[in-house]
């Protein structure tokens, strides 16, 4: 603070002896490069909602500044990706608009969809932007920021029967609201305790009263999704071709248990039920 009040002083006497001083010397005693400061985002998914703010040290150009409201081109001056995808070919987030505060000195911009809960972001502010002066940031500027779970984003399970038993050809259907990787969906013949989706005659699922998983066949994942190279599955069929049939009276119990944790690593807080027929 003494120095640029000294420096004050000395352009003021200089201004005053009649000596022109250069615009950009005067303008270089009190401003430097402009650069990013802060970046605010919500730990929440709902960015569309709530939405991502970049705060410079300085007033901005702001027609230097801008982010794609076109397509998930990572393109723009701002732009944001999820870390796994570190702005590779069209894995950004699209923007609806950008607008701006305090002389152009923070903007808000919003995004076309909500980001996935428990995941690692990047906002990426490019070095073309420039201050009102005209000067550009030294460097990009990377920020990271991560996304909560908020209640209710925990994936769910549902599960719908194939052919009967008396024939041979029973199975399951399991579909999980958000992909899961297969380590996560174990099923082990005549295992209960540790199956994590499991089928008995007995609604305990205990070793001792039956066993879980019996007549087992295969496992077979559909509707791959792969992120980062990383694939999981939405759908997982379940077949049992030597399951003993248990007659027309007696039921069946399904149940994929709580724990179980999808691709995202968010485990269902409650275990999905159900009963056949």
């Amino acid at each position: 603070m003494k120095n640029l009040f000294f420096c004050g002083i000395i352009l003021s006497i200089i201004n005053c002896m009649g000596i022109q001083v250069p615009e950009e010397y005067v303008s270089d005693v009190y401003y430097g490069n402009p650069k990013v400061v802060a970046v605010s985002a919500s730990t929440s998914t709902s960015l569309s909602s709530v939405p991502v703010q970049v705060k410079f040290a300085t007033p901005m150009n702001a027609g230097s500044v801008t982010v794609n409201t076109v397509d998930q081109g990572c393109s723009g001056t701002i732009q944001i990706s999820a870390t796994v995808d570190n702005f590779a070919a069209n894995t950004c987030l699209q923007f609806t608009g950008l607008s701006s505060a305090n002389r152009d000195s923070v903007f808000t911009g919003i995004l076309v969809a909500d980001v996935e809960p428990n995941s690692e972001y990047l906002v990426k502010v490019l070095k073309t932007a420039t201050d009102f002066l005209g000067k550009s940031l030294e460097s990009d500027s990377i920020l990271s920021f991560k996304t909560g779970i908020p209640a209710g984003s925990e994936p769910q399970a549902s599960a719908s029967a194939v052919g009967k038993i008396s024939s041979g050809t029973f199975g399951l259907v399991v579909v999980f609201t958000r992909a899961v990787p297969s380590s996560s969906v174990v099923v082990i013949n005549g295992n209960c305790a540790d199956s994590t989706v499991v089928l008995s005659l007995n609604n305990g699922f205990a070793d001792g009263l039956s066993p879980c998983n019996s007549g087992l066949g295969t496992v077979v994942p559909s509707g791959a999704t792969t992120v980062g190279g990383i694939t999981t599955y939405t759908t997982y069929t379940i077949s049992y071709p030597t399951l003993t049939d248990p007659g027309p009276v007696t039921p069946i119990y399904f149940r994929v248990k709580s724990g179980l944790v999808d691709r995202l690593g968010i485990a269902t807080i409650a275990a999905y039920n159900s009963q056949i027929p």
